[in-house]
């Protein structure tokens, strides 16, 4: 997908609702000007997963770089997800987030991986629980209040609850 395309597409959402594409749950979001990759930028456990249980108690590091690119690292098996086309969101969550209210500003980081899987990071209050937008898997909890969410068109996202790592 080109990123003139990808940026299209978040410019759509950013005027309504950004639903199973990005997200995997309706929210209100826009694309900002802000860079919110350094509140993402680092190690974690991930300590819960919907979807994606091989993900599950391993230890990943976000990196990204320049030109709105990022690399995750499965430390484990040492496999690499390369994403590019990075983009700092701003806004209400609420539907992807159960412990987000219409009102919160909550930050997000939106990314393309080479197999066209969007990666939502998100950063929302300690606790943070995925929203039951969709029901067929349990919702993932984060004590830390970071989460990411792969999703593919015409497929059920995944979630993953990330904890953070001392440096």
């Amino acid at each position: 997908m080109n990123e003139n395309l990808l940026v299209k597409l978040l410019q759509a959402f950013t005027t309504g609702c950004a639903c199973t594409l990005l997200l995997g749950g309706c929210s209100t979001a826009q694309i900002v000007s802000d860079d919110y990759s350094a509140e993402f930028q680092g190690r974690y456990v991930v300590s819960d997963a919907t979807g994606d249980d091989a993900m599950k108690n391993k230890t990943i590091e976000v990196t990204f770089g320049k030109g709105r690119t990022a690399t995750v690292v499965v430390e484990e098996s040492h496999r690499v997800f390369r994403l590019d086309m990075c983009r700092s969101l701003a806004g209400s969550f609420a539907n992807s987030l159960a412990n987000a209210t219409s009102d919160s500003i909550i930050h997000a980081v939106a990314c393309l991986d080479e197999d066209d899987r969007y990666w939502s990071f998100m950063h929302g209050r300690p606790g943070a629980k995925t929203s039951a937008g969709y029901t067929l898997f349990r919702c993932v909890t984060s004590q830390s209040g970071y989460l990411v969410r792969r999703s593919m068109r015409d497929r059920y996202p995944s979630d993953l609850a990330l904890e953070p790592l001392p440096k």
